[in-house]
């Protein structure tokens, strides 16, 4: 069956320009007193007939599928199921030949899924008590998914460092010292003042700092100033399920030093547990919650995320203590 084209003849008219829907002409704006002869705007399988004539020469899907020239073929072309895009069509197959099982095997594994995703933020209970509130022997890692509670089998439960906790604690006392962020700055800095007067390097930001509670987040290195100045050590801002690693206290350096994270040292020992445990890098990284190359990388890194390297020192089951030395930079 043959279909006539609506008339869309314009004297006058300003140039038109593809808008990439079928069935419709957009006038370039910027234009005007254009006078008609016919439809304004030329719609249906006439725009399609315009489209299939005006386009550039270089072929595409959409003009492969118009490249018959008949109304016949044109008024098919527009159809909204020519008009889906490849993945949309194939998905529709998909779908219409989907089994009743088969879409209800795909709902367990998302309900699987988000049972993990919802448990992986609730505090589990072992015997009445939260699990932050639970001590492990050292190197022991909790696994969350035994059978009688019901959730998923192998996924590995470690501690987050409280970066809120932590920035609250430094806070507070400058807070109650009567310091400004400047001053506070100023504090953390002198503590090695000797080594500041060897090297000149550019002294803490008061900014920066004060900054750092919006951020939520800081580098294992910059950690150790406000810790340094607290007298606290990183384990005391776990919370979780908190392995206890031992002595967790943090040298004192003195004036002429800075405490400084071995990352070197420490991404030789995750290697040799690694290792030990018959892991993948990839298969680490999942237990871990990170990527690989942010294992990979603590061999020749200076800085690291805090949050990362208190999660490897609770995997490794050793004080954070082990991998902080006196140094000189």
């Amino acid at each position: 069956m043959t279909v006539a084209a609506a008339p869309s003849r314009l004297i006058g008219t300003p140039a038109t320009r593809w808008t990439g829907w079928g069935g419709s002409s957009t006038a370039v704006p910027g234009t005007s007193g254009a006078t008609k002869n016919g439809a304004q705007y030329a719609t249906g399988t006439a725009a399609a007939k315009n489209r299939t004539l005006a386009r550039s020469p270089a072929p595409d899907q959409i003009d492969q599928m118009l490249a018959a020239d008949n109304e016949a073929a044109i008024a098919s072309a527009v159809t909204p199921w020519n008009r889906a895009w490849a993945g949309q069509r194939s998905l529709k197959i998909c779908e219409s030949f989907q089994s009743q099982p088969c879409k209800m095997a795909a709902r367990t594994s998302f309900w699987l899924a988000s049972q993990l995703l919802i448990r992986s933020r609730a505090c589990p209970r072992t015997h009445g008590l939260p699990v932050h509130e639970r001590a492990c022997h050292p190197g022991e890692r909790p696994v969350i998914g035994a059978a009688q509670d019901g959730t998923l089998p192998g996924v590995t439960a470690l501690p987050v460092f409280d970066f809120a906790a932590f920035f609250a604690a430094f806070d507070t006392q400058r807070r109650d010292r009567g310091l400004g962020w400047y001053e506070f700055a100023d504090e953390l800095w002198q503590r090695s003042s000797e080594l500041n007067a060897q090297r000149r390097d550019h002294p803490l930001c008061g900014g920066a700092v004060s900054r750092l509670g919006a951020r939520g987040a800081t580098s294992c290195q910059y950690a150790l100033f406000m810790l340094r100045w607290l007298g606290r050590a990183p384990e005391e801002f776990l919370t979780g399920p908190v392995v206890d690693v031992g002595d967790v206290q943090l040298p004192e350096p003195g004036p002429g030093s800075r405490l400084r994270w071995n990352l070197y040292q420490l991404h030789t020992a995750l290697n040799e547990q690694r290792q030990e445990r018959g892991l993948t890098w990839s298969e680490l990284a999942q237990e871990l919650g990170c990527t690989p190359s942010r294992l990979t990388n603590l061999r020749t890194a200076r800085m690291a995320d805090m949050g990362l390297t208190m999660r490897v020192t609770q995997w490794l089951g050793k004080p954070a203590a082990e991998f902080i030395h006196a140094a000189q930079w």
